[in-house]
């Protein structure tokens, strides 16, 4: 919980400036990243606490921009492997807090909850499992390591072919986004 709480205060959530791999080192260098830099800095600080952790990937199921999220797994007995979010859990807090629709009071209640939430682990049902942990050996074998499989792992005559992301609007290769009612939240 500690090393939630450090993340929490420490680094600010930046999907430009992000690894996209679940990074640690760049999470605490950079002070900064998007939820696989959370989540890999959070798994690394766990599992040297001596807890089993991961990060896994998965679809968020209702429309936005970067349908794929990035969690943490401990392994947590008796209950198994609980999941926590804590990228998500930050900017709900800062939403919360930034709105002018709550009491001082208000916020204080619901910032409270959203961080009691976030030390309960959680699953939610507006997310799909995809892959689990890093380092994949894939069949057939990658050209290269594969640290992570955010969507999907590519590669056209041997070479690995650009990930896509979604969120990011400068970005201009293929890319794709889950849509029940489409409205552009950007020109």
């Amino acid at each position: 919980m500690q090393a939630m709480s450090w993340i929490d205060q420490n680094l600010t959530y930046d999907h430009i400036n992000a690894s996209l791999q679940a990074d640690a080192n760049h999470a605490l260098s950079q002070r900064r990243g998007h939820c696989s830099d959370y989540h890999g800095l959070c798994a690394t600080l766990g599992r040297a606490m001596g807890y089993p952790t991961r990060v896994t990937y998965g679809l968020s199921l209702y429309p936005k921009n970067s349908p794929s999220h990035c969690k943490m797994e401990a392994f947590l007995p008796p209950y198994g492997w609980v999941s926590f979010d804590i990228s998500e859990t930050q900017k709900l807090v800062k939403s919360i807090q930034s709105s002018n629709d709550f009491t001082p009071q208000q916020q204080q209640s619901l910032t409270t909850a959203a961080r009691q939430r976030l030390r309960s682990g959680f699953r939610e049902n507006s997310w799909l499992l995809l892959t689990r942990g890093t380092d994949y050996e894939l069949a057939p074998p990658a050209s290269k390591p594969v640290r992570i499989v955010r969507t999907a792992y590519v590669e056209a005559d041997g070479a690995a072919l650009p990930e896509p992301d979604p969120a990011n609007s400068s970005q201009r290769e293929f890319s794709w986004m889950t849509s029940h009612r489409y409205t552009a939240d950007r020109p």
